[in-house]
């Protein structure tokens, strides 16, 4: 077999994989016998199965093959994404579907989220009428900002006293809620760094409850709150500050027992530590962005195979 891997999935084919991984995450909740939930559970295993393949562009197979391809991308990366979809899958045979779930949507969230109202295939199976669920249409309620394209543009010596100014800012408006320092991760804290010219900012909570409250804050300074069932990314509630109609800045607010905290701060930390590393992301971001340029999510999943090889390196 090609261990080179296949050429990339076009952002449809992607659609398509993440609607139909979607659709049976949503059939495996609604589940309404035990026999109902482990067939659903076992289907969504091989679909979720092929969709971190597709992202990670690996081959895929059929049958004992499906897994051992996943087992060897467990492998190149330090993952162990096989393990946890069995065990998902046992669990959900044994009548918890929860850990199943909770697998699947990590991966989906790899892939560029789940794909819910407001997307369709096409007639042919092919394109997609539209892309996702913040597409923008003739009759989309959703604002320019939600949907703009977006430019990688040269890294800008002020990001890191902008970014700098939000943490301060930031730091006052949500004393209430904060238990510790609100950090700069992103591209944008990378010096030298090509990026959007958005500004990532992750805050520590105690616990999530207390979004509406932070919303009601954030609201008065130009904070839009992209609320849960819209950002589907569960472990964080997600706020967008717009300035002139464009994004500004994203704010990701999380506990510190999210794994997805320690890594945004471990793979800012890594490069800015490896210029030679941060010379390689600089390019693949370049490439990414040309290819991808009018959807964030697939520009987003097709940077999770350098993102975890940094992550999972072996240190010094």
């Amino acid at each position: 077999m090609d261990r080179q891997g296949p050429p990339p999935v076009s952002s449809s084919e992607l659609e398509n994989q993440r609607y139909a991984v979607t659709d049976l995450l949503e059939d495996l909740t609604g589940a309404h016998s035990d026999d109902e939930l482990l067939t659903v559970a076992a289907a969504l295993t091989r679909a979720a199965a092929d969709l971190l393949l597709a992202v990670n562009r690996r081959w895929s197979g059929s049958g004992k093959w499906l897994m051992r391809e996943v087992e060897r991308l467990d492998n190149d990366l330090a993952t162990t994404h096989a393990a946890q979809l069995i065990n998902g899958l046992r669990s959900a045979g044994a009548g918890n579907p929860v850990p199943l779930r909770d697998n699947v949507l990590d991966i989906l969230t790899m892939a560029g989220g789940p794909l819910f109202t407001g997307y369709r295939r096409g007639a042919d199976g092919g394109e997609p009428a539209q892309t996702n669920s913040t597409a923008e249409s003739t009759d989309s309620p959703w604002p320019n900002w939600a949907t703009e394209s977006m430019e990688i543009v040269d890294a800008d010596p002020d990001w890191e006293a902008q970014g700098q100014r939000l943490c301060d800012t930031l730091q006052a408006l949500l004393a209430p809620w904060l238990v510790g320092r609100i950090e700069h991760v992103g591209s944008t804290a990378i010096p030298g760094l090509p990026a959007k010219p958005i500004i990532d900012l992750q805050a520590p909570v105690a616990h999530l409850d207390a979004s509406d409250s932070m919303a009601a804050v954030l609201s008065k300074h130009d904070w839009h709150y992209v609320t849960p069932d819209l950002d589907r990314r569960p472990w964080r509630r997600f706020f967008v500050k717009i300035n002139e109609g464009h994004r500004s800045a994203h704010l990701h607010i999380m506990t510190t027992d999210s794994a997805r905290w320690h890594q945004q701060i471990a793979f800012r930390d890594a490069l800015r530590a490896d210029p030679s590393t941060t010379a390689n992301y600089a390019a693949l971001k370049r490439a990414l962005a040309a290819e991808h340029g009018d959807d964030r999510e697939a520009y987003s999943a097709a940077k999770y195979s350098f993102i975890q090889a940094v992550l999972n390196a072996p240190s010094d």
